[in-house]
């Protein structure tokens, strides 16, 4: 005797729809898609070359007004961001240059953007590594090399060293003349002169094309270590080291004190233009004023 009466299941119908497909549908299906996709994105690829296409006929007519008139604008956005960075400017002489940051957002303001494409070391004659030289352009944002420039940066370099002054406006100028000194000495690597290069290579290149908007901007249109390198262009000829020493004899120094007090064997070692040899002479005639003799 049966408890519970079995009730027949009913049978499940089977619709279309549950119908699993096919591999090779599948693939079709997918294929059908991919297809379309590609269709829509190479349209907008061909719609957005039209577009640059336009922009950059209409900067080939772009009028002088209208340059003129852009470049007072970036000029104006540059100088309301840069007096809130003091870091951005350095100070020489009483004139003001720009630092490198500042440059690459004067750039951005345009559509140009700088790039390094090639830094190769340089070595002495034994083989040791002593610097780098860098290429760095300028692109636009359709990315056309506008213009390039090269810069080098080695351990064999001087730079004058001076008394740092800070202004109550958070800026630094420069104050007396101290002396010169590598200006990359034995705690820096190897990377922070490549990086050095590079920096010179890229601000040099964006300074081809945007000197002119940072006149407008009310500061120097020139690099500031360029601007140092003006003061100390000029070769020393004997007739200057014949008065030099002639003149530091006066002053009552032995030629074996100055080289004690620059710390060096030759004075040639750090004193290689007529700029440089100028404040050498003042630096020694302020150290014999301070020592009262």
């Amino acid at each position: 005797m049966m408890l519970f009466e079995e009730k027949p299941q009913p049978q499940q119908e089977v619709h279309d729809s549950q119908v699993v497909p096919k591999e090779e549908e599948v693939y079709g299906e997918w294929e059908r898609v991919r297809e379309e996709i590609a269709r829509e994105v190479d349209a907008k690829l061909q719609l957005a070359r039209r577009v640059v296409e336009t922009e950059r006929a209409l900067e080939l007519v772009r009028s002088p007004k209208d340059t003129i008139r852009l470049a007072k604008e970036a000029a104006e956005q540059l100088m309301d961001i840069v007096k809130h960075r003091p870091d951005w400017v350095v100070s020489i002489e009483g004139r003001e240059f720009l630092a490198f940051p500042a440059w690459q957002l004067c750039g951005t303001f345009f559509g140009l953007y700088p790039a390094v494409v090639e830094t190769r070391e340089l070595r002495d004659a034994d083989g040791r590594v002593i610097g780098f030289h860098a290429v760095a352009v300028v692109k636009n944002r359709f990315g056309d090399e506008i213009t390039r420039a090269e810069a080098r940066a080695d351990r064999n370099e001087l730079m004058p060293e001076y008394e740092k002054i800070k202004t109550p406006d958070g800026k630094w100028k420069r104050g007396k003349f101290i002396g010169y000194k590598p200006r990359f000495g034995e705690d820096k690597s190897d990377q922070v002169v490549m990086a050095t290069a590079q920096t010179r290579a890229m601000r040099r290149a964006l300074w081809q094309v945007l000197n002119f908007v940072v006149g407008l901007a009310g500061y120097e249109p020139e690099i500031a270590e360029e601007e140092e390198a003006s003061f100390a262009d000029e070769p020393i000829t004997p007739q200057d080291w014949a008065k030099f020493w002639a003149q530091v004899k006066r002053l009552g120094w032995k030629p074996e004190e100055v080289h004690d007090l620059f710390g060096v064997k030759s004075l040639t070692e750090v004193v290689k233009t007529k700029s440089q040899l100028t404040n050498a002479l003042e630096a020694l005639a302020k150290a014999k004023e301070g020592s009262g003799s």
